[in-house]
């Protein structure tokens, strides 16, 4: 009975041995590759972070890390979309912005080249009455004749 003790022991013990070494390796093996997915995971939110919303390198798997990644990769989508709705937005106001400050400044160009035609023709001075009129018909037409009709304040 001692003898076969000692043989079930001979033989059990190294089954036992090998299978702890295996469970070990599995284990080494499962949260080495966890953590370098957490790790990557880390890396792509302070990336972000940065504002590189272009971060899209896709983590595998089908566990919460792959689901995780998945969902901040929609969310980075999302944000990047949103900023350039935005971008696109504010430069439209801006574009109405100066076509309004356009719409000011012509009314009120007209009315005091008018008021200088008028005080030169109010003090005699014809010749620089008529250089003006067709100084000021020239810029209409060059205006009108434009597709956008911007032009800039130096050249008005």
């Amino acid at each position: 009975s001692l003898e076969k003790r000692a043989e079930i022991i001979e033989t059990i013990l190294p089954l036992l041995l090998l299978l702890m070494i295996a469970v070990t390796g599995v284990i080494y093996w499962y949260s080495k590759d966890f953590s370098s997915r957490v790790e990557l995971l880390v890396k792509k939110f302070r990336r972000a972070e940065t504002g590189d919303l272009s971060v899209s390198e896709k983590i595998s798997g089908t566990d919460e890390i792959a689901v995780l990644d998945q969902q901040f990769n929609r969310m980075l989508g999302k944000l990047d979309q949103l900023i350039k709705t935005s971008y696109v937005q504010k430069l439209e106001n801006k574009e109405a912005q100066l076509k309004n400050l356009q719409l000011q400044i012509n009314p009120h160009f007209l009315y005091n080249t008018m008021d200088m035609i008028n005080w030169q023709a109010l003090q005699g001075h014809t010749d620089e009455v008529s250089t003006a009129v067709q100084n000021l018909s020239r810029f209409y037409k060059l205006t009108l004749s434009r597709k956008k009709g911007i032009s800039t304040i130096a050249h008005e």
